[in-house]
Protein backbone atom coordinates (compact mmCIF):
# COMPACT_ATOMS: atom_id res chain seq x y z
CA UNK A 1 0.00 0.00 0.00
CA UNK A 2 1.37 3.67 -0.93
CA UNK A 3 2.06 6.35 1.76
CA UNK A 4 0.20 8.60 -0.93
CA UNK A 5 -2.17 8.69 -3.50
CA UNK A 6 -1.87 12.32 -5.93
CA UNK A 7 -5.00 12.92 -7.83
CA UNK A 8 -4.14 14.54 -10.87
CA UNK A 9 -5.76 16.11 -13.77
CA UNK A 10 -7.52 19.20 -15.88
CA UNK A 11 -9.35 21.91 -13.64
CA UNK A 12 -13.25 19.95 -13.67
CA UNK A 13 -11.64 16.58 -13.90
CA UNK A 14 -12.58 15.26 -10.55
CA UNK A 15 -9.87 15.34 -8.35
CA UNK A 16 -11.42 16.85 -5.11
CA UNK A 17 -15.06 14.61 -5.08
CA UNK A 18 -12.46 11.87 -6.22
CA UNK A 19 -10.22 12.48 -3.31
CA UNK A 20 -13.22 12.81 -0.42
CA UNK A 21 -14.56 9.49 -1.80
CA UNK A 22 -11.13 7.67 -1.40
CA UNK A 23 -11.17 9.50 2.00
CA UNK A 24 -13.99 7.92 2.94
CA UNK A 25 -13.42 4.49 1.81
CA UNK A 26 -9.45 4.56 3.02
CA UNK A 27 -10.18 5.85 6.17
CA UNK A 28 -7.51 8.51 5.14
CA UNK A 29 -7.01 12.28 5.27
CA UNK A 30 -7.23 14.06 2.34
CA UNK A 31 -5.96 17.42 0.76
CA UNK A 32 -7.07 20.05 -2.19
CA UNK A 33 -3.96 21.69 -2.58
CA UNK A 34 -5.65 24.70 -4.30
CA UNK A 35 -7.69 25.08 -0.78
CA UNK A 36 -4.37 24.54 1.31
CA UNK A 37 -2.48 27.20 -1.03
CA UNK A 38 -5.23 29.54 -0.25
CA UNK A 39 -5.03 28.98 4.03
CA UNK A 40 -1.44 29.29 3.90
CA UNK A 41 -1.39 32.49 1.47
CA UNK A 42 -4.40 34.32 3.13
CA UNK A 43 -6.00 34.55 -0.61
CA UNK A 44 -8.30 33.48 -2.66
CA UNK A 45 -6.83 31.31 -5.98
CA UNK A 46 -8.54 34.80 -8.16
CA UNK A 47 -5.97 36.92 -5.85
CA UNK A 48 -3.18 34.82 -6.14
CA UNK A 49 -2.94 34.68 -9.86
CA UNK A 50 -3.86 38.41 -10.23
CA UNK A 51 -0.11 38.36 -9.29
CA UNK A 52 0.93 36.61 -12.47
CA UNK A 53 0.50 32.99 -12.82
CA UNK A 54 4.19 32.48 -11.27
CA UNK A 55 3.87 33.89 -8.37
CA UNK A 56 0.50 31.59 -8.23
CA UNK A 57 3.29 28.27 -8.67
CA UNK A 58 5.41 29.45 -6.04
CA UNK A 59 2.73 29.65 -3.47
CA UNK A 60 2.09 26.54 -4.93
CA UNK A 61 5.16 24.76 -4.85
CA UNK A 62 5.77 26.15 -1.13
CA UNK A 63 2.88 24.95 0.17
CA UNK A 64 3.30 21.80 -1.65
CA UNK A 65 6.41 20.79 0.02
CA UNK A 66 5.48 22.03 3.49
CA UNK A 67 2.15 19.15 3.19
CA UNK A 68 4.36 16.79 1.66
CA UNK A 69 5.52 14.88 4.61
CA UNK A 70 2.31 13.71 5.97
CA UNK A 71 1.73 9.73 5.58
CA UNK A 72 -1.19 7.66 4.83
CA UNK A 73 -3.30 10.69 2.86
CA UNK A 74 -4.97 11.46 -0.34
CA UNK A 75 -3.77 14.56 -2.15
CA UNK A 76 -6.11 16.43 -5.07
CA UNK A 77 -3.21 18.47 -6.57
CA UNK A 78 -4.00 21.92 -8.75
CA UNK A 79 -4.43 21.39 -12.63
CA UNK A 80 -1.01 22.84 -13.30
CA UNK A 81 0.68 21.60 -10.11
CA UNK A 82 2.67 18.94 -12.61
CA UNK A 83 3.88 22.40 -14.63
CA UNK A 84 7.06 22.84 -12.55
CA UNK A 85 9.50 19.74 -12.74
CA UNK A 86 10.09 19.94 -9.00
CA UNK A 87 6.24 19.11 -8.31
CA UNK A 88 6.50 16.05 -10.40
CA UNK A 89 9.49 14.75 -8.97
CA UNK A 90 7.88 15.51 -5.34
CA UNK A 91 4.30 13.69 -6.19
CA UNK A 92 6.06 10.38 -7.58
CA UNK A 93 7.86 10.15 -4.19
CA UNK A 94 6.34 7.28 -2.11
CA UNK A 95 2.52 8.04 -3.84
CA UNK A 96 0.69 6.13 -5.99
CA UNK A 97 0.01 9.11 -8.63
CA UNK A 98 -3.56 8.70 -10.46
CA UNK A 99 -4.49 10.79 -13.55
CA UNK A 100 -8.30 11.65 -13.35
CA UNK A 101 -9.08 12.11 -17.60
CA UNK A 102 -11.33 13.57 -19.18
CA UNK A 103 -12.34 15.26 -22.28
CA UNK A 104 -11.52 19.37 -22.13
CA UNK A 105 -15.21 19.90 -22.94
CA UNK A 106 -16.63 17.32 -19.72
CA UNK A 107 -13.99 19.46 -17.84
CA UNK A 108 -15.74 22.81 -18.90
CA UNK A 109 -19.34 21.50 -18.48
CA UNK A 110 -18.69 20.46 -14.91
CA UNK A 111 -17.26 23.98 -14.27
CA UNK A 112 -19.97 26.22 -15.52
CA UNK A 113 -22.41 23.92 -13.68
CA UNK A 114 -20.09 24.80 -10.12
CA UNK A 115 -20.75 28.37 -8.77
CA UNK A 116 -17.29 28.19 -6.73
CA UNK A 117 -15.62 27.90 -10.50
CA UNK A 118 -15.37 32.08 -10.55
CA UNK A 119 -13.41 31.87 -7.08
CA UNK A 120 -11.50 28.10 -7.27
CA UNK A 121 -10.76 27.93 -10.59
CA UNK A 122 -9.85 31.52 -12.27
CA UNK A 123 -9.32 31.12 -16.47
CA UNK A 124 -5.57 31.65 -17.50
CA UNK A 125 -6.66 32.77 -20.43
CA UNK A 126 -8.75 34.64 -22.43
CA UNK A 127 -10.33 32.00 -24.84
CA UNK A 128 -13.23 31.11 -23.15
CA UNK A 129 -13.31 27.60 -20.65
CA UNK A 130 -13.51 25.13 -23.46
CA UNK A 131 -10.86 26.46 -25.59
CA UNK A 132 -8.62 27.28 -22.45
CA UNK A 133 -8.73 23.30 -21.74
CA UNK A 134 -7.75 21.92 -24.83
CA UNK A 135 -4.76 23.99 -25.39
CA UNK A 136 -4.07 23.25 -21.49
CA UNK A 137 -4.72 19.28 -22.58
CA UNK A 138 -2.22 19.86 -24.99
CA UNK A 139 0.33 21.28 -22.88
CA UNK A 140 -0.09 19.55 -19.99
CA UNK A 141 -0.92 15.87 -21.13
CA UNK A 142 2.27 15.29 -21.27
CA UNK A 143 3.17 15.97 -17.48
CA UNK A 144 0.21 14.10 -16.79
CA UNK A 145 1.76 11.07 -18.28
CA UNK A 146 5.46 11.67 -17.12
CA UNK A 147 3.80 11.32 -13.49
CA UNK A 148 0.79 8.93 -13.73
CA UNK A 149 1.40 4.86 -12.57
CA UNK A 150 -2.40 4.68 -13.44
CA UNK A 151 -4.84 7.02 -15.78
CA UNK A 152 -8.44 6.87 -15.27
CA UNK A 153 -11.24 8.56 -17.77
CA UNK A 154 -13.63 10.06 -15.48
CA UNK A 155 -15.84 11.50 -18.33
CA UNK A 156 -18.70 9.20 -17.98
CA UNK A 157 -17.60 7.95 -13.86
CA UNK A 158 -19.10 9.00 -10.84
CA UNK A 159 -16.68 10.02 -7.87
CA UNK A 160 -17.59 6.85 -6.50
CA UNK A 161 -16.62 4.68 -9.17
CA UNK A 162 -13.59 6.19 -9.73
CA UNK A 163 -12.43 5.96 -5.91
CA UNK A 164 -13.74 2.34 -6.44
CA UNK A 165 -11.49 1.76 -9.27
CA UNK A 166 -8.72 2.74 -7.79
CA UNK A 167 -9.22 0.92 -4.59
CA UNK A 168 -8.98 -2.15 -6.42
CA UNK A 169 -5.83 -1.10 -8.41
CA UNK A 170 -4.65 -0.28 -5.09
CA UNK A 171 -5.54 -3.95 -3.77
CA UNK A 172 -4.50 -5.78 -6.82
CA UNK A 173 -1.25 -3.65 -6.58
CA UNK A 174 -0.46 -5.03 -2.54
CA UNK A 175 -0.89 -8.96 -3.86
CA UNK A 176 2.63 -9.11 -5.08
CA UNK A 177 3.34 -10.27 -8.40
CA UNK A 178 1.82 -9.57 -12.12
CA UNK A 179 1.27 -13.53 -11.88
CA UNK A 180 -0.49 -13.46 -8.41
CA UNK A 181 -2.31 -10.39 -9.60
CA UNK A 182 -3.58 -12.43 -12.72
CA UNK A 183 -5.08 -14.81 -10.28
CA UNK A 184 -7.44 -12.80 -8.85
Amino acid sequence: MPERIVLIGLRGSGKSLVAAELGRILGWPWTDLDAEVEKQSGQTIAQLFAHGEAYFRECETRTLSHIWPGRYRILAAGGGTVVRQENRARLRQGAQVVWLAAQPATCAARLAADSLTAVRRPALTSLGTHRELATLALTRFPMYWQCADWVVDTTYRTPAEVAATIVRWLALDSVGTAQERDRL
